[in-house]
């Protein structure tokens, strides 16, 4: 379908009804009860806790319903995965800091900063140096072979940060339109205009925490 999205009637009344979006009211759409939806139980314990702590500042705006559990938990995901993204990234810049909580890229990332240091010391004492065989100098002049080593690993380093900055912008991208869809972004939340207060039911926030 070409054109703009079709605003929902949902949307048109919380901006404010068809006198401010100057679009007709519609017949005949789906119009799901604003129930707060309760937070799935195959969530990690990081996702939870972003999920509660969230839902209490939009519990009260009785908007968000059992549909939109899909965006809502793909919001809570992707901060969660910017979360554990930050401190991988974290621990790659600074690779001589002591962690018991490695990824297994962040593990290799030491593995090639220390190749690479060892690399740097070696290669300081020459680019190139005679070969030996059998422990005899042939007089042949010869790279010294961890200049490859001082390459490879830096190359791998930066394959592996730019990897991780990649990941964040993705996640970057995929929460702002998230936040779009849920009215969480400054220039989407002025234009929601919420009627009736608190969930005309009082056990809403508990169904939303538990």
């Amino acid at each position: 379908m070409k054109g703009r999205k079709p605003l929902p009637s949902g949307v048109i009344r919380l901006l404010g009804d068809s006198k401010h979006t100057h679009r007709p009211p519609r017949t005949g759409e789906p119009k799901p009860p604003a129930v707060v939806p309760k937070c799935p139980k195959h969530l990690s314990k990081l996702v939870k806790k972003i999920w509660k702590d969230v839902a209490r500042e939009v519990s009260s705006l009785n908007y968000i319903t059992k549909l939109d559990i899909a965006v809502y938990s793909r919001y809570c995901e992707g901060r969660a995965r910017l979360i554990m993204l930050n401190e991988e990234l974290d621990t790659i810049l600074n690779p001589e800091l002591e962690s018991n909580n490695l990824t297994v890229r962040a593990e290799q990332y030491r593995l090639d900063y220390k190749m690479w240091n060892q690399a740097k010391v070696e290669t300081a004492k020459g680019l190139f140096k005679l070969e030996k065989k059998n422990g005899k100098e042939t007089g042949k002049i010869i790279e010294n072979p961890f200049l490859g080593i001082l390459w490879r690993s830096h190359a791998q380093m930066a394959i592996t940060k730019n990897k991780i900055n990649a990941e964040i912008d993705k996640i970057w991208g995929q929460m702002r339109r998230d936040e779009v869809e849920l009215g969480f972004t400054p220039s989407s939340r002025p234009r929601i205009k919420v009627a009736g207060g608190q969930p005309e039911k009082g056990n809403e926030k508990e169904r939303f925490f538990s």
